[in-house]
């Protein structure tokens, strides 16, 4: 297992609680206001279960085919591989995921991003 150290991250922070050769887990905490940039994994699917909070979270195959829909927790969202997938925190209180990733490189080097509003492009 991973330690649990805090990695902040401009959008907020996450938080590795478990780490496996297949799986990892994670807190995802999102601030008010923020969102996560525009992004896609080619080694691995995702489980997103929203915990607290209020989002827009936006998911397809391709950049044409995206489509946005709010979400409220209590609620999951299963990310396949190669999907593009962004969430935006549109509420007043943190946004809290649970993550699960499932696949063969769990490494943040394993995000493609197609926009991202704090310059990681």
């Amino acid at each position: 297992m991973e330690n649990l150290e805090v990695v902040d991250k401009p959008w907020g922070y996450y938080k590795v609680l478990e780490q496996t050769d297949i799986s990892k887990s994670k807190v995802i905490v999102v601030n008010p206001g923020c969102k996560l940039s525009l992004q896609r994994h080619k080694n691995r699917s995702e489980e997103w279960e929203f915990r607290q909070g209020k989002a827009f979270f936006t998911l397809g195959f391709t950049l044409e085919t995206l489509s946005r829909m709010p979400v409220q927790s209590p609620s999951k969202i299963i990310i396949p591989k190669y999907f593009w997938h962004r969430v935006e925190n549109c509420g007043d209180e943190e946004l809290i995921i649970f993550e699960v990733q499932i696949g063969t490189k769990l490494e943040e080097e394993d995000i493609e991003r197609a926009e991202d509003d704090y310059g990681r492009i």
